[in-house]
């Protein structure tokens, strides 16, 4: 499957120039999103097996295998017909597709690759060559990240962070919240945890961005899930759409370094419970924000970037030292760099859980995981067995025993970080592993080896010199 995935990325690869510089950013997303639409649209009445998805029906001149068959002169006119019959009778992807996005500057014959690419698509990806959407659009996401974003990381979380991150918080059911969702990676991953578990729960999502919180709905929709999302779209987390809303699990991935507010917090905000965050960098303001709608029995993860592990802003120290003294956080898991496609910094999940196992009072878990990737393809990976040694440590601890383990983790207590100004940079209180020296007899071995060969180098040196000089001067 991967393979085909593989190739409608190549597909949308080979496009990108070409529909970033006629149709711009949001143009080269809205066509995208809209095929996809409509493509999805057809497999769910296909499996049905009478065009018939809501209340609207599709007729066989605007099908998909009909569309993709056109003759160059009707391709863009059919297609906007088809989207257009979606916007206007599909409550669930009407507002998902843009007619006019196939009537801009956009040729024939790349509409025609986008279609011969998406026509790999079906409903599971049980037919031979093909892919399930689910899958596809998981992919996609990434290529629809929005340039205009502060950091495209806050719009799609990788596979390999969600999954990673669902796999320490191991939600059971209930409410699950993320208030700065991108395209909804987190929420349905958790989702697909819970359902898996037999659990029951309710996704409720909160988004800046129209474009990406179409993205949410449209992600959603394909798993048969749906995020409730609060009065309406703002700019998150200032106004708050879910002022009194408190939730069991709460999972985020905000964006890192915000450097800017959109208007000047109260400082008696109940929100700030430990203190003002700076207004310069946000991550504080959406930590607290996370802990402010955490029910007292719940458990949250959150993505930060490691620079505020151990800043030295008197703010964000202070907001560090009351999270610690009020003993709600299990662990902090620095991650390799560049395991997101939009940044190469090195980022930490914070676990916060303000029902923690009584053994694991005033005791921290650290682990440092940064030289735990691999490089795949210019992309950084984490190996399924560093996922585990991440995992099974978690789970260790969890269960109140201290199993530190030499350059990677360790369990820390309280008093420890205070002592260190409450730092929470896992590489402070981990021993690395020492080098083992190389032994004495082979480094003299070498030595008297380059010698040698210095030797030979300089003597041809001479030789080509004195050579030179001959026939200079005959």
């Amino acid at each position: 499957m991967l393979m085909k995935i593989s190739y409608i990325i190549d597909t949308l690869s080979q496009l990108e120039n070409r529909l970033d510089k006629r149709l711009g950013d949001e143009g080269k997303r809205n066509l995208i999103l809209s095929l996809l639409v409509l493509r999805q649209v057809n497999i769910v009445s296909e499996q049905e097996n009478n065009y018939q998805v809501e209340d609207l029906y599709i007729p066989s001149e605007l099908r998909w295998e009909f569309l993709k068959n056109m003759p160059d002169t009707e391709l863009k006119r059919g297609l906007y017909r088809a989207l257009q019959l979606v916007q206007d009778n599909s409550t669930i992807y009407g507002k998902l597709v843009f007619p006019e996005s196939v009537q801009e500057n956009i040729e024939e014959s790349e509409l025609r690759l986008l279609l011969d690419g998406f026509s790999m698509i079906t409903a599971n990806g049980e037919a031979q060559g093909t892919c399930g959407m689910a899958e596809v659009f998981e992919y996609i996401c990434s290529y629809l990240t929005p340039k205009k974003y502060e950091t495209a990381g806050a719009f799609y979380t990788p596979l390999q962070v969600s999954k990673l991150m669902i796999q320490l918080l191991q939600p059971t059911g209930g409410s699950v919240y993320d208030p700065c969702c991108g395209s909804g990676t987190l929420l349905l991953k958790a989702a697909e945890y819970i359902s898996k578990h037999d659990g029951d729960f309710q996704l409720y999502g909160q988004e800046a961005d129209p474009t990406a919180w179409r993205i949410t709905r449209m992600n959603a929709a394909l798993r048969g899930f749906t995020v409730h999302s609060g009065e309406g779209i703002g700019n998150t987390p200032w106004p708050n759409l879910h002022p009194v809303f408190k939730a069991d699990y709460i999972l985020g991935n905000p964006p890192f370094g915000t450097h800017s507010w959109v208007q000047q917090p109260d400082p008696y905000d109940p929100k700030w419970k430990y203190g003002m965050p700076p207004l310069k960098r946000g991550e504080f303001a959406w930590l607290q924000l996370m802990l402010y709608h955490l029910k007292e029995s719940g458990k949250m993860a959150i993505v930060l970037s490691n620079g505020v592990l151990d800043s030295h802003n008197n703010a964000e120290r202070r907001i560090r030292a009351g999270i610690i003294k009020d003993d709600i956080l299990e662990a902090i898991i620095t991650l390799p760099a560049g395991l997101y496609y939009c940044t190469k910094i090195s980022v930490s999940f914070w676990i916060i859980n303000k029902s923690k196992n009584p053994e694991c009072r005033n005791k921290i878990l650290l682990i440092d995981a940064r030289n735990s990737g691999v490089s795949v393809n210019r992309i950084t990976e984490l190996p399924e067995n560093e996922v585990q040694r991440i995992c099974k440590a978690y789970e260790s601890y969890q269960k109140g025993h201290s199993e530190d383990q030499q350059g990677f983790s360790r369990t820390v207590n309280a008093d420890e970080i205070k002592a260190e100004d409450y730092s929470l940079a896992p590489e402070r209180y981990i021993a690395s592993v020492t080098s083992k020296l190389p032994d004495i007899e082979k480094l003299e071995s070498q030595e008297e080896r380059l010698e040698a060969k210095l030797k030979q180098l300089m003597n041809e040196n001479r030789e080509n010199f004195e050579h030179i000089l001959k026939r200079l001067w005959g």
